[in-house]
This record gives C-alpha cells, structure tokens and sequence, in this order.
C-alpha cells in the first residue's frame, strides 16, 4: 500500500502528510457512493487544518459530512455503527503532536484491503470528482449523548480514590462526565489539551507520570488512555503497572466467573507475556496468539467465535460489547471485575509470575535479506528449544522504518541476554 498503512494514513501535516493529499483523499470518497459520512477529531493542533482539506475534498463530490468535534476514537466507531456509516477520524493516536493522521472505518469497521487500493488509485491516477450539487457540513453540539447512552450500564458508583491520565487527548473532556459519575474522588492529570501537549510525558505510553501521582497521592489505581482514546494502561496503589495483558487477564476471570468467556479462551499476541498465558493455563483459559496488531486480535475472536483479546499496549477488545478497543469502555468493566471479584489490581499483579522480557530494534539495509536468512532462523530455533517452554524469540521486520524488531521472552533470566546479543549481532552482519 502506498498511502495506507495498517492504522490509516499516518505522517507530520504538510510534509508525509501533505494537504493536497488529505483533499484527494476526501474526495476519493466519492467511488464509495455515499451520501453522507461523520467525521470527528483529537486535540492536536494540525487537525482543523487537515479537517479543512479533507471536507474540501468530500464536499466537492456532493458527500455530506457531520462532524461531531473533539470525540474518541471509540465514539466516533460508536456512531458509525449506530447511523451504519463510514467515519473518519483525524488522529495519529499516541504518537507525538507533530504527528496527524487518518482513520476511516464503515460501520464500525476498519475499511478492507480492496476498498484502500481503490481510493489510492482514485488519489494517483484520476481527476477530482466534482458533483453538481455540492455536499452540506453540520456540526452536533452535543456528539456525547447517544455514546454516554450507550455505556451508562456500565457505570456504578464506587469508594474508590482514582486518578485519570487522558494524554491531553480526545477523551480529555468524555472522561470526566464519566468518571465523576463513578467515584466522588477522582483526579484528572493531563487533561487540558492545548494542541501541543497530547501524549506529552503523560499517557497510556508514557506511564510514569500517572504512576508517580498515584504512589504520591496514595490513589487506589490510576487509569490512562493514549491520544484518541483506544488503549487504556492502569496504575496499582503500590505502583505496579497494570498492562493490557494483565488487563486481559483479569477481564478472562471475571468473565469466566460469569460463564462469558467463550470458550474458555482468550486472544493474546506473540509478544504477551508468557507470564500470563502460564497463570491462565493454571486456571483453565488457553489462549491463541496472533501478530501483534487490533485488526489481527479481532479477526481471531470473529474467526474462533471468542470473547475476548487484547495487547500488552492497552487495545483491549470485549467483542460481545463492542468490536474495538475502547479505553473509557474497559477502565469500567476492570473497576466492575475488581468489585465482583473482590481484588485488587495487586492481587492480580501478585499472582502472575511474570517471563523476562527484552526488544531490541536493530538498523538494517535490508530487511528482507535477514528475513531470509536460513542460518538466522535456524539459530533461532536452537535457541527458544534451549530456552525451555513457555519462551519465545521474535524477529520481525518493522512495517514502516528500516527496522528489524528483535524480542526474547522466557523464564530463563539467565541465558536471556547472552542469546539476544548473539542474534543481535547476527542480524548485524547478515
């Protein structure tokens, strides 16, 4: 894919992601034969810009746009589903400000392989579409009506001190009509927004911020999503970094205590903690792991008929609720599993017997080269064997830099480092 990558169109705003190409995007709508699309945004300050150019775009082949302002990116999904259209989302997630986007998802759904080539033939190879009748822009005053409707019977009230991290992003202001809702102790951290500060040492990635005000105001968790609100990372009253594989595995127990969890089994990526997939298997839950990806994690529960899936980076998915990550959605059913089950996030962290893990990123001139090596994956081979079960060792090409991504995980602390060194420096001289 040219202008497509596996989470929309990434790149800084008027350079990789130059305005020209956001209006031939927008127009590029036009091959869909629609009438109508929603569109939303996060904070950063790049966004009204590349919104103007993208509606341009759209409108210029007679398309109508809603746009619901400042929304998740989980909402804005919410609202494809609910009016069953496509929407775009303008945001580059927990990358840094300078950074932008595009997202745009049909019903819910992120658009198929065919449909992309499509729209990137229109963009490279055809003239812009111009509609006789020219297309029409409302705005929704309040766009978080229907969402808070929809999540509201997940909502309880509980004796909690919590503190919320939004990454000064798009659930900066949904958040905290929810949470005063949940707790009359809440304190909210990076939850201004001023077009430059999303992501900014705060956030799902960025977690030390959170965890510091947690230990220092001695909060019973803290919760923190990333810039357009898909990911949530949690914080334990004594520190300890709550990750989306330990998210899903107290999620797999509380929805097994309710018979919810279909199949006794949960979806988890290559690079989980094995730590986790050991603790499950001790309680019956197996697991099937996947490339690391959400569109990977959903099509495995939809493919298997699951419940459940997540990652380590926080993209938690409840398929039976709803069909994507949501940060807001999640942080409510772990505060109703820790209630139900009567624990605490350091109860769950205290029963896992976490693997060592290390990832490396090596620079290479030819990714494809090593990816080929015989002798390099040989090697690899020899070395999770000698490592003993429940380890593994990943190598796989970054998909946008040049790049290979190199990872141990196992049980044995002790011979971790020396084998990833001796991979590391194969690669190096492939």
């Amino acid at each position: 894919m040219k202008y497509f990558g596996t989470d929309g169109i990434r790149g800084i705003p008027g350079d990789t992601l130059p305005y020209h190409l956001c209006k031939k995007l927008g127009n590029s709508l036009s091959k869909l034969n629609i009438k109508n699309i929603i569109m939303a945004e996060d904070t950063r300050e790049s966004s009204s810009l590349i919104r103007r150019h993208l509606i341009e775009g759209i409108t210029m082949a007679g398309i109508n746009v809603t746009f619901l302002g400042v929304v998740s990116t989980p909402e804005l999904i919410y609202y494809s589903m609910l009016y069953n259209s496509y929407a775009i989302m303008i945001t580059a997630s927990h990358n840094p400000y300078t950074d932008n986007g595009i997202k745009i998802v049909s019903n819910g759904f992120k658009l198929s392989k065919d449909i992309e080539e499509m729209l990137e033939e229109f963009i490279d190879k055809e003239a812009y579409y111009i509609s006789n009748e020219k297309g029409i822009v409302s705005f929704i005053d309040d766009s978080n009506k229907k969402y808070l409707e929809f999540i509201s019977k997940y909502i309880n009230k509980y004796d909690l001190k919590i503190a919320v991290d939004a990454a000064n992003g798009a659930s900066s202001y949904i958040s905290k009509i929810v949470f005063d809702k949940v707790s009359n102790n809440v304190s909210y951290i990076a939850s201004n927004p001023n077009g430059r500060n999303v992501n900014l040492n705060c956030g799902s990635t960025n977690i030390d911020n959170i965890r510091q005000y947690v230990i220092d105001n001695k909060c019973d968790l803290g919760l923190a999503f990333d810039g357009d609100g898909d990911r949530l990372i949690a914080v334990s009253k004594n520190g300890n970094i709550i990750d989306g594989d330990v998210i899903s595995y107290i999620l797999a127990l509380y929805l097994n205590s309710k018979n919810k969890l279909n199949k006794n089994t949960i979806v988890s990526t290559i690079m989980s903690n094995l730590g986790i997939k050991k603790a499950l298997k001790e309680k019956n839950i197996e697991t099937i792991e996947v490339n690391v990806g959400d569109k990977y994690v959903f099509d495995a529960l939809n493919k298997n008929n699951l419940s459940l899936g997540g990652e380590a980076s926080g993209h938690i998915i409840v398929k039976d609720i709803f069909p994507t990550g949501d940060g807001i959605l999640i942080s409510l059913l772990l505060l109703k599993a820790l209630k139900e089950l009567n624990k605490t996030l350091d109860d769950f962290y205290n029963e896992i017997d976490f693997s060592y893990s290390k990832l490396i990123n090596i620079k290479v001139n030819d990714k494809e080269r090593v990816m080929n090596n015989i002798l390099l994956f040989n090697r690899r081979s020899e070395i999770e064997k000698q490592l003993g079960e429940f380890s593994k060792v990943i190598i796989r090409p970054s998909g946008t830099e040049n790049l290979i991504r190199l990872s141990i995980i196992t049980f044995d602390y002790k011979n971790a480092d020396k084998y990833i060194n001796e991979l590391e420096n194969m690669i190096e001289n492939i």
